[in-house]
This record gives structure tokens, C-alpha cells and sequence, in this order.
């Protein structure tokens, strides 16, 4: 099966020593696949498809971010990308040219499978008419057989779906989850807390603008695309999520104030929902929610005894009945009587999802019956939403430790995963139609930059949007290795040329802690073919061939290679949670403790192999304050001593007199110390740096950041 799908015709694209495979969707330099992620892959398809042609900005925009709000900073990000991966100078280009106040255009010679070089301005073509590159190169049976896979796709979803959402209640991680969604916001300010209008052309959501920079408001666009309206003015709305009423007029929000009694108190507003003067809807109060009916509000009424759930009429609010003693974020059932809530606290406390049914009683007051206990495990939960035929809730849990989508069943309690990955995604809002669910991604990045050892130490980023771990710059200090975590939480080597900027994946196996042996070979650590074991693995660049060096019985980190090549030092971590520095020599397999404590980060070997430093994190993890710092042992000795408290991720200078280091909790930045004056100055500012490398001049650090924008994905396959 596999030598057939090999042997198969391929659509491919050829240009300037590159290849794009239209079916794997991937760009290659000979047998090494070029690391593009999706939108820059798409429009750079685009652009040589069309190639010869100036491609209007709108138009590449239209192409490959179709159904998506995005601006014009998205396509220039995907351009930079993709002339990142060719290697391209945009003053000078081989690939993709800028025709001012116009696009852009593929100006290379490209060819397809078997065919001739086709010139950058099509032969035999009209002026103005883009050559069928497409048509030329994809061979007919895919036109036939794409449908038909997509079919089988459906059929095999659907069977999944009937055979594997019944039953008893699954773990999620034995469930397929979602990846795909789509930006719905952009920008320089955060957006959260998203909110599809009842009749699903709107949403509605908190962010800033401009004018209101270091507030919080609402806005509301049209879905998906639109321009926003800012509704409120610097009223920074908290607490539970804003809601639009029944029928779409209006937005109800919370609002913070401080009460008499100097305590933080929450009451609920409402506003228009295109602008208007707000006012107070429901004092001592947050999270609402509307029947369909425009018959009921629900809401969470905070009470002396606790953070009760009530339901009034809504043209009489000063009637209710409590539904739960403790209750939040409740959501109606579309076009039925179901109220679904939480018991778990927005703002931190675990609880569960419940369902009840709310009617009129005989004296025409709000009566809840017909409870039902949903999902049987406590956890912190943030947003709910229905389904659109009420058969299931959506919800996001910290049930894995981050913010992810689930989706559970209102007949039996059953659990899909919806979306996971890595980042937060929460605060769900599905349309009414049910086709799509609308969420806040809290995304988290660690991008790769580059920096030279200088007075203003200039930087310049490698990467966008990625999350890389571990920079390790090679011996001539023009590569780099890296471990990029995926959107799957999976975590793989990498390879980045230093001057071109072109990177490839090195190794199908889930790595960590690389470590360079010489120029060619790259070690790393990876989990054993066994639990509870560890491997140390060895890569070589040119053939790509990965070996094993030698593997460790429990969880080792932090590998280091000594200079001589013959000896390597890990962490070890045994089950009490005790860890120890583990010396081996690899020409025996000998092995022996060099330190034994709590804990120990970020080992290096000094540059003659005479001394291997680390730094203990503190009070950050198990060990007392006291301890934490950049530690220094030389070889022979017994105790450590303490070079730079507070310190973290050591690296050594090229003479192996000085230590470069970051602080902890002191001034952020680069710092070093003298080992011999025992001195140290700061060497350039930074923020946020989790780890980083230094070879010669050249410095290449991990910089974190966080964004919280509003996406939206199908709920459909």
C-alpha cells in the first residue's frame, strides 16, 4: 500500500532548486523539506501558480484567507515567511518581487512534472492571462480522486462519530480533536470573550482600541468579516462572559465596583448593542443568560452566603427562584426549556456542568425541576455553549492541565475533545446554526532571535508564531538546532540555517535537550523504547540518519556533551522526585554522581571540559531560595560554589573565563560575570527570555510571548 501510494503521480512544482508538492502541501530544497507553516505555504502556492502575474494584495487575501477577517499585516507576515524560507532579499528578489500600491508577483522560472521550464512571463499567453499552471501539473486521476477521498473521509468521520461518541463516557485524550480554526481578530490588542448574537451575523466580544489603550471594552462585527465597534468607553468589563438578550438589542456585561465595605462587588449592565448609554441591569450580579423566548434571565447573584444561580422574569426581575445554590455562565437550550450552568467559579473553582428545566409554575413564578448532573469530574471550567440541536454542550476545561475545547453529551455524559493544543482556548460561543464555534486562543510563542554581542545589541527575529525550546548554535555559530512544540504538543528537532533562514525538521522522533557534538552531528534525548527510560539519540545533518548513543533507566534531562566527545552529563530524576547529575562514560558505560540534590537546570560543560556548571531554580520549583543561582563545579572537587544568585541558563564564553546568565527576579537582561574579578555587568536588555545560546558573537534567544485573539473553527468535519 505504501509502494503504490510512492510509485503514484505526484503534482509538483519546481523552481530554482526548490519543489512544492501540491498533495503533502510542503516545500523542498532537494530531499529536505523547508519548515513554512500553512498561510505563508498557501500564498506562496498561490503566487507561483499564478506565476508571471502581478497578484493584487486583496486578491491573495481573498485566496488564502477565504471566510477570515484579516488585514493587510497578515499577508506581509506571510510574505516575510515565505522569503525567509527561499533565502530571498526583497530589494533584490529571485522569487517574490513588490510592485508598489499594487501586490506581488513570482518572477522565477518554474517547471512541473516532466515539463519543460515554463519562463517567468508565460509563452503563448494573453496579456494579462494567467498561465494554467495548475491545470498543466495535476494529473487528471486527482482531479477524480481528491472528491472521492474527501467522500471516504466524510463516511469514516461519521461512522467514528456514531460508533465512538455512544456509550460509556471516554477519556478525551482517546479522542481525535480538532486543529483547523481561522483568525477572526488582529492586532496589537488583546480580544477575548467572544459572543455570537442570536441571529449569527454578529459577535460581540471585549478588546481595545487606540483611543481606549489600557481599557477594556465591548465591540461588535459582523461575522466573519467586518469592520468593529467599539460600544463602550473605557468601562472595563469583568467577571462572567457578556451576552446578547433574546433578541439582539441589547449586550449585558459585568461590571466591577468597589462597595462601601471597601469589597469588590459585581452588577450587571446593559447597553445597546450598536452604542448607547449604558446602565445598571441587575445589581450584585454577573453571567446572565436569556431564554429564547425573551421570557427568562438567568444569573449569577452574589449573596452573602455564596454566588447563587436565579432566574426572573424578565420583564419583572425582582421575582426569582434559585436554580442552584452555587452557579454560573448559565445558557439556554435553543428553542427548548433546558438552562445548562456550571458549578465551577470563572475566576477560579472547579465544579461540574448541570442541566435543569425552567417553566411557570401555577402562580405564574419561574420553577426549575428536572435536574441532571452532566459531567461527573470536578474541574475548572470557563464558558459553556449548546449545540444547535441541543444534544450536546460545549465547554472548556482545564481537565489536562490548559484551557481546552470539549464537547460533552446530554445523554450520557460522553466527552470528545473539540480543540486542544498548545495555548488556552476558552470562552466558547457556538451560532445558531451550529456550524461554527467562535472562542478566545490564548496563544503562547517562544520565537527564535538573533542578536550580536554589541553595545545597543541589535536583534532581529528568526521565526514568527512558533514555539521553539532549547536554541543550540553550533560550533561555527552558522547553524542552529532547536525543538519546535507543535499545535499537538508534540516536540521535534530542528534545523535553522543562520544566515539564510531557512530551517528543516531532523528527526521524526519527540526530542529535547539538544546538544551539539561537532558540526555535522546533533545529540539529543528522547523517551525510551520502554517507560520509564530514556535515550540519547545522535542525528547527522548531511545524511539525516539518526542512531542511538546510549539510554538511561528513569527520566533524564538537560544532556550535556563534554568537549571530548566521550563523556555525557544528564539529570536524572528519580520517582521521589530527588534529582542527581549523572556522569557517563561512554567508552565503558561507567556511571557516576557528580551532585545529588533537589534540582538542576540548563548543564554545560566549559569550554575545556574542566568545570560543568547549572542553575538551581529555587523557591520557582522544590529547592529553598537560599539555593538558587548559577553553580560552578570543577572536576575533582566535591562541592559546587555559588557564581551569580538568582541566575538562570548558563552559558560559558568562548575562553571559558566569564558566564553569561539571566535573572530570575533582578533586572531582566543579559549579564555577565567574571569567574576571575568575580564581577558582573549587564551586557543588553530583554524580556520574557526563557533560554538562549552564544557562540563567538553571535547570540540566538527564545523570547515568550502571549496573545489572546478571537478564532472560530467548524463545528462540522
Amino acid at each position: 500500500m505504501n509502494n503504490a501510494k510512492e510509485n503514484a503521480p505526484e503534482p509538483l512544482i519546481h523552481f530554482a532548486g526548490f519543489t512544492l508538492d501540491l498533495v503533502r502541501r510542503g516545500l523542498y530544497q532537494g530531499p529536505q523539506r523547508i519548515h513554512l507553516t500553512s498561510k505563508p505555504l498557501e500564498t506562496l502556492i498561490y503566487l507561483v501558480e499564478n506565476h508571471g502575474r502581478i497578484i493584487e494584495k486583496q486578491d491573495l487575501l481573498d485566496a488564502v484567507w477565504k471566510d477570515t477577517f484579516v488585514t493587510e499585516d497578515n499577508l506581509v507576515h506571510a510574505i516575510r515567511e515565505i522569503r525567509r524560507a527561499l533565502g530571498d532579499d526583497k530589494d533584490n528578489p529571485r522569487f517574490v518581487q513588490t510592485v508598489p500600491r499594487q501586490g506581488y508577483r513570482f518572477v522565477c522560472e518554474v517547471s512541473g512534472d516532466g515539463t519543460p521550464p515554463v519562463g517567468a512571463i508565460g509563452e503563448g499567453s494573453a496579456p494579462g492571462v494567467s498561465p494554467a499552471v495548475s491545470q498543466r501539473r495535476v494529473p487528471r486521476w486527482l482531479w477524480i480522486a481528491a472528491p472521492v477521498a474527501a467522500l471516504i473521509c466524510v463516511l469514516a468521520w461519521m461512522l467514528w462519530l456514531r460508533d465512538g461518541s455512544s456509550g460509556t463516557k471516554a477519556p478525551a485524550r482517546e479522542q481525535q480533536a480538532g486543529t483547523i480554526k481561522n483568525r477572526i481578530t488582529t492586532g496589537e490588542f488583546s480580544s477575548a470573550k467572544p459572543a455570537f448574537s442570536p441571529d449569527g451575523k454578529f459577535i460581540l466580544y471585549v478588546s481595545s482600541d487606540a483611543e481606549t489603550r489600557g481599557h477594556g471594552d465591548l465591540f461588535i462585527r459582523q461575522f466573519s468579516e467586518g469592520n468593529a465597534q467599539r460600544i463602550t468607553n473605557k468601562m472595563d468589563p469583568s467577571g462572567d462572559l457578556p451576552v446578547f438578550t433574546a433578541d439582539g438589542s441589547h449586550v449585558v456585561f459585568s461590571l466591577a465596583r468597589i462597595g462601601k465595605d471597601g469589597a469588590r462587588h459585581h452588577d450587571l449592565w446593559i447597553v445597546p448593542s450598536f452604542g448607547g448609554p449604558p446602565s445598571r441591569f441587575i445589581e450584585d450580579a454577573s453571567g446572565a443568560g436569556f431564554s429564547p423566548d425573551q421570557q427568562w434571565v438567568a444569573y449569577t447573584k452574589h449573596l452573602g452566603s455564596g454566588q447563587a444561580l436565579w432566574v426572573s422574569p424578565l420583564g419583572n426581575r425582582e421575582e426569582h427562584c434559585e436554580v442552584s445554590e452555587e452557579g454560573y455562565t448559565p445558557r439556554w437550550a435553543p428553542g427548548d426549556e433546558r438552562l445548562a450552568y456550571t458549578t465551577s467559579d470563572p475566576n477560579g473553582g472547579m465544579g461540574s456542568i448541570w442541566t435543569c428545566k425552567v417553566h411557570t409554575s401555577n402562580e405564574g413564578q419561574p420553577q426549575a425541576s428536572d435536574h441532571k448532573h452532566i459531567t461527573g469530574e470536578e474541574e475548572q471550567i470557563y464558558g459553556l455553549t449548546w449545540t444547535a440541536d441541543s444534544s450536546a454542550i460545549v465547554f472548556s476545561s482545564k481537565r489536562t492541565g490548559s484551557a481546552q475545547l470539549y464537547k460533552v453529551s446530554t445523554a450520557d455524559g460522553s466527552i470528545t475533545p473539540v480543540l486542544v493544543g498548545v495555548g488556552q482556548y476558552d470562552a466558547p460561543s457556538a451560532s445558531p446554526d451550529g456550524g461554527t464555534v467562535v472562542f478566545q486562543y490564548f496563544r503562547l510563542s517562544n520565537d527564535l532571535i538573533m542578536a550580536t554581542l554589541s553595545a545597543n545589541c541589535e536583534a532581529k527575529n528568526i521565526t514568527f508564531d512558533e514555539f521553539h525550546r532549547w536554541p543550540r548554535i553550533s560550533p561555527s555559530g552558522d547553524k542552529l538546532a532547536s525543538v519546535i512544540r507543535r499545535i499537538d504538543n508534540t516536540e521535534y528537532l530542528y534545523l535553522s540555517d543562520l544566515n539564510t533562514k531557512v530551517s528543516s525538521q531532523l528527526s521524526d522522533r519527540s526530542a529535547r535537550h539538544p546538544c551539539w557534538l561537532n558540526e555535522d552531528n546533533i545529540a539529543f534525548l528522547a523517551p525510551g523504547s520502554s517507560p520509564e527510560t530514556s535515550e540519547v539519540f545522535i542525528v547527522n545533518i548531511p545524511t539525516r540518519e539518526t542512531s542511538s548513543l546510549t539510554r538511561f533507566s528513569g527520566q533524564a534531562d538537560w544532556l550535556a556533551i563534554h568537549p571530548d566527545g566521550k563523556r555525557i552529563a544528564v539529570v536524572l530524576r528519580s520517582p521521589d522526585g530527588r534529582e542527581k547529575i549523572l556522569l557517563r562514560d561512554l567508552s565503558n558505560q561507567i556511571d557516576a554522581t557528580i551532585h545529588e540534590a533537589s534540582e538542576y537546570e540548563y548543564l554545560r560543560w566549559s569550554p575545556d571540559g574542566s568545570a560543568l556548571c547549572w542553575d538551581r531554580p529555587g523557591a520557582s520549583r522544590d529547592a529553598p531560595q537560599t539555593s538558587a543561582g548559577i553553580w560552578v563545579l570543577a572536576m575533582g572537587q566535591s562541592e559546587p560554589y555559588l557564581v551569580a544568585k538568582d541566575g538562570y541558563c548558563p552559558v560559558w564564553s568562548a575562553d571559558g573565563t566569564a558566564l553569561y546568565f539571566g535573572m530570575r527576579h533582578g533586572q531582566q537582561g543579559l549579564w555577565r560575570h567574571d569567574l576571575r574579578q568575580k564581577k558582573e555587568h549587564l551586557v543588553c536588555n530583554w524580556e520574557t527570555v526563557f533560554s538562549y545560546d552564544i557562540v563567538g558573537n553571535r547570540l540566538v534567544f527564545a523570547q515568550h510571548r502571549n496573545d489572546s485573539q478571537i478564532y472560530s473553527m467548524s463545528l462540522h468535519p
